[in-house]
């Protein structure tokens, strides 16, 4: 009986063929729970964002950057604290890229963006 039961429970779990799921990125969960999203910033060029305060001391940027209408270009992210400290870089890419980096520290931060083709960020902390 326990070898028809084990055999069922290999049959079981290989017959899933290994297929993952398509979450979508809000619903993205971690040993620390689920991620919450805290900011959104799209655009084509250089800016600095307004500030935004994270709650936690794990966050993440992710970003997406694609080329412009003069191709690929520069893309780079520089995290500020609201004082004006610079954290350090969490991005500098050319060309088509989908990333993130992981940053830790509650507080306010801004980010610095340079670029010269579309992006979207998102901001999300634990």
């Amino acid at each position: 009986m326990k070898k028809a039961l084990l055999l069922l429970a290999i049959l079981m779990l290989t017959s899933c063929g290994g297929r993952q799921s398509s979450a979508p990125q809000n619903q993205v969960k971690s040993a620390l729970g689920a991620w919450k999203l805290i900011a959104i910033y799209e655009g084509d060029s250089m800016k600095n964002t307004p500030t935004f305060n994270i709650p936690s001391d794990e966050w993440r940027i992710s970003w997406q950057a694609s080329p412009g209408k003069i191709g690929a270009g520069n893309f780079a992210i520089t995290v500020v604290t609201a004082s004006g400290e610079t954290v350090g870089l969490a991005a500098n890419v050319m060309g088509e890229s989908t990333d993130a980096s992981y940053m830790h520290g509650a507080g306010s931060y801004y980010l610095k963006i340079f670029a010269d083709e579309k992006y979207k960020i998102a901001i999300e902390s634990h």
